[in-house]
């Protein structure tokens, strides 16, 4: 059936009625993602509490206030969405029948009206319901799977630099041992001793506390220089 053009006010109510399905399939499709994404951690959980605490929260452990009211918020969200999935799709059927509702209205009204200028044609439809629902869904997972692949790319970008200082470091330390040794070379026994005797001190000092990284720094310059 071919639609007549509207005047541009009765369009509005049309686009508004379309609005609102979109709206409601967008929200129950987002709803029921969420869902799929506490549901997977509350199970990931549930099959090892201990390697979750570990992977995600570090040095805390599964008793730990972190974990617990994490994994209590979504014991809730779970519980709660399993409760709602009905009310859901009935907002979504009730949008859908007020757009049906609106459409039949505005024909009846445009068909008692007498010709008039500047009508606009009738809205584009929206797809069905069950179409909007797979749409969004595809968009959620095209939205995880570029952010999976962005983090992925972030943490090859930062294995490369690491391994970057790694090397440099490794370099750094060739470069410094060969120094040590040219200049342990050129001691004589007594130089010697005496280095010994301050490397140990300084190992000494480290075992007992007196000496921590703020001053290992000089006091290794010192006993480079002889001090």
């Amino acid at each position: 059936m071919t639609k007549p053009d509207l005047p541009k006010r009765l369009t509005s109510k049309i686009r508004a009625a379309q609005a609102k399905v979109e709206d409601c399939c967008r929200n129950v499709s987002g709803s029921s993602f969420n869902y799929e994404q506490d549901r997977a951690e509350l199970d990931e959980f549930e099959a090892d509490p201990e390697g979750y605490a570990r992977r995600r929260y570090g040095n805390h452990g599964v008793d730990s206030y972190p974990v617990q009211t994490r994994i209590g918020r979504i014991r809730e969200k779970v519980a709660y969405h399993s409760t709602r999935g009905e009310v859901r799709q009935q907002r979504i059927k009730d949008a859908v029948a007020e757009l049906d509702r609106v459409e039949q209205e505005v024909l009846a009204e445009v068909a008692g009206m007498r010709p008039s200028a500047g009508r606009v044609p009738w809205p584009k439809p929206i797809p069905a319901a069950e179409q909007l629902l797979r749409d969004h869904r595809s968009e959620l997972d095209r939205i995880v799977e570029q952010a999976r692949i962005d983090r992925e790319k972030d943490d090859a970008g930062w294995a490369e630099i690491q391994r970057q200082e790694e090397e440099e470091n490794r370099i750094r330390r060739e470069i410094e041992d060969a120094e040590l040794k040219e200049m342990l070379s050129k001691m004589s026994p007594a130089q010697r001793a005496e280095w010994n005797r301050r490397i140990q001190a300084i190992i000494d000092g480290i075992r007992s506390g007196n000496y921590g990284m703020h001053n290992i720094g000089d006091l290794i310059n010192k006993v480079s220089k002889g001090a």
